[in-house]
């Protein structure tokens, strides 16, 4: 069957179509997929940020002693030679400054990869990592990774502070609010609502216990999921985005014994 070239107005439209279509999948081909219908969970080995592209994950750590490393797993994280990626570079963009153009180099062992920066002090600063994966180059932004909290939670800022949000797979919720160094804030006279981006999820009210808020939501059906914070409080009021990571405990054990 021949296919015909496009004429007319069409003519001068279809490099641009094709782009998109290019662009879209080269998208897809980013979706972790594998055949069997699953994949490893995607908690840190190593401190940074995991992410996936095709069947294969990897773990980027932008470090704050400008010691930089990026790990490569399979589907199932389990860790594969470093080779699997090759031309790693990375450029470290700090607000008001240079961009630091870095390139990477595999450890002698063939396990990751790894340069030797300047410090990072800035936890607005980003990142861009390139890389070759199967002949194609692709990028990827990376930020800091979070810093270890209080309480095991995820901390974003909201009004002229910062909320704490500790999130289980039973469903069960708390919430600190923190002023700007960390520091817990009273919750007397706060109310706190958290709206949940999964289909059918009811919004949860938070109430006062102790030092905190705390509510027993529904358990949840789903490894990771976005929420927003709604919050009334002096000072502090607004609203915060979180992403939960949600996997079940008994399978990141597993995962975890498979090295």
């Amino acid at each position: 069957m021949s296919i015909r070239k496009p004429t007319g107005r069409f003519a001068t439209r279809f490099p641009m179509i094709r782009r998109l279509l290019l662009a879209l999948a080269v998208s897809l081909a980013a979706t972790p997929v594998l055949a069997d219908g699953g994949h490893g969970d995607h908690n840190a080995r190593q401190g940074g940020l995991v992410f996936m592209v095709s069947n294969t994950h990897y773990e980027v750590v932008l470090d704050r002693g400008g010691l930089h490393k990026v790990f490569v797993s399979d589907g199932m994280r389990v860790p594969v030679p470093a080779s699997t990626f090759k031309d790693v570079k990375l450029t470290v963009k700090r607000p008001g400054a240079p961009a630091e153009d870095l390139v990477l180099a595999p450890d002698a062992a063939n396990t990751f990869w790894s340069v030797q920066g300047q410090p990072v002090t800035d936890e607005a600063t980003i990142a861009t990592i390139t890389y070759t994966y199967a002949d194609t180059v692709l990028t990827m932004d990376v930020a800091l990774p979070p810093r270890p909290t209080a309480h095991g939670g995820i901390v974003q800022p909201i009004g002229d502070g910062q909320a704490e949000l500790v999130a289980t797979r039973a469903g069960a919720l708390q919430l600190w609010l923190l002023d700007a160094k960390g520091v817990v804030r009273p919750v007397a006279g706060v109310k706190a609502r958290l709206k949940v981006a999964v289909a059918s999820y009811p919004e949860v009210v938070l109430q006062v216990e102790g030092d905190h808020l705390a509510a027993q939501g529904t358990a949840f059906t789903v490894d990771h999921a976005d929420a927003i914070l709604i919050l009334e409080a002096p000072g502090q009021g607004g609203t915060a985005r979180f992403t939960l990571h949600l996997e079940a405990a008994d399978a990141a054990h597993e995962h975890e014994h498979e090295h």
